[in-house]
């Protein structure tokens, strides 16, 4: 996903009950324009990252999402609280 705003965007990881992913897939995202790319869990998923951090640091950060299982994620990548 190339997040290209000029302000503050916002990834929402939905359930697996509203889209259904395959254990191992993974989101790349990256931060190309100048706005905060910031990723959120919709209501039951759990995201998984060191520090609990879940934006990306700035224009020309990347972060993946990887998909665990049930309605939870990992998080990796340039990021900050």
């Amino acid at each position: 996903q190339a997040c290209t705003n000029g302000s503050t965007q916002t990834i929402t990881v939905p359930t697996n009950a509203s889209v259904p992913f395959q254990p191992g897939v993974e989101v790349d995202l990256a931060a190309l324009g100048a706005g905060q790319v910031v990723v959120a869990a919709a209501g039951g998923v759990t995201i998984i990252s060191k520090d609990s951090n879940l934006s990306l640091d700035a224009q020309g950060s990347a972060a993946t999402l990887k998909y665990i299982s049930g309605d939870t994620w990992l998080l990796v990548g340039d990021l900050v609280a």
